[in-house]
């Protein structure tokens, strides 16, 4: 469940069968549209939820709130009612944040992993009573190091994870260097920062910026994302995360240069993002806890 297209690598490279199950309508720059297969099944009336939300937003308390709250998760149950109905099919369950899956298949073999905004403290857009379920589920099973967190600095956010590095697909991003335009710097806006590190490092540098605002929904086709990253000279990372986005990593693929939160400049892709090791990493971990 979650970023399944990790999931479907495993299957790909090393042959497991792997059915990946999530939420639609959240792909936003058409990654599940990229890596189609019939292996994932998609529970989510988009216009059941779209019109739910809506409607809870329109309304304050009472049985009507209830209803469409009621409403609103009738797609989240139907992916734990197919989950508990073929559950017997597989070994073990790869859980992308969905930490509530625990009490529909609560003795079912499980690997929970984490992304950020569900357990990270600062920045959030989940408030700190929306994490505190999280927080619980974090604090009960970390002793048994079924949790892994995507980026290094959650570490500290889930007591007893291990990193499993994002996976970055080195055969849809690679370096296209006819496309450079030497000077060229890009950084991505994010909404709990500024981008004055960005400005400030373009200018202190001489290169041209772009700003692609993601806080305005501005956005490139994932399939066309590598070339539009292969653009450019520099890929300037967000500030107030620390840790390398999954952006800057395409971007070393893409053989850009990349800036990262400190200010310090990487070339080249790390090899614990490649997809042969990430995959056979990422079975280490099921055989630890099957």
């Amino acid at each position: 469940m979650g970023d399944g297209w990790k999931l479907l690598a495993i299957e790909k490279n090393l042959g497991h069968q792997v059915t990946v199950v999530k939420l639609g309508n959240w792909d936003g720059k058409g990654i599940d549209e990229y890596y189609q297969t019939n292996q994932t099944y998609e529970p989510q009336n988009s216009s059941i939820y779209k019109t739910a939300k809506t409607k809870l937003r329109n309304v304050n308390f009472g049985f009507k709130k209830v209803l469409y709250r009621l409403w609103a998760s009738y797609p989240t149950l139907k992916l734990f009612w197919y989950v508990w109905r073929n559950q017997s099919k597989y070994d073990i369950l790869h859980v992308h944040s969905m930490w509530s899956i625990v009490f529909f298949v609560p003795f079912k073999p499980k690997l929970y992993e984490f992304h950020g905004d569900d357990v990270r403290v600062k920045p959030s857009m989940y408030s700190w009573l929306r994490r505190l379920p999280a927080r619980v589920v974090v604090n009960v099973f970390g002793w048994n190091r079924k949790l892994v967190v995507s980026t290094p600095d959650l570490l500290s956010c889930v007591p007893g994870s291990v990193w499993l590095p994002n996976m970055v697909d080195t055969e849809h991003f690679y370096p296209m260097p006819e496309l450079r335009v030497k000077g060229s710097a890009l950084y991505c806006g994010m909404w709990y920062e500024n981008g004055d590190h960005a400005i400030k490092y373009a200018e202190d540098n001489g290169l041209c910026l772009t700003v692609l605002e993601r806080k305005k929904n501005d956005w490139v086709d994932y399939r066309e994302f590598p070339k539009y990253l292969n653009q450019f000279e520099v890929f300037i990372d967000r500030k107030e995360i620390h840790s390398l986005s999954k952006t800057a990593l395409e971007a070393l693929a893409c053989g850009l240069k990349v800036v990262d939160w400190e200010g310090n400049e990487h070339v080249g892709l790390p090899v614990n993002h490649l997809p042969d090791v990430v995959t056979e990493n990422c079975l280490i971990k099921y055989r630890d806890w099957e």
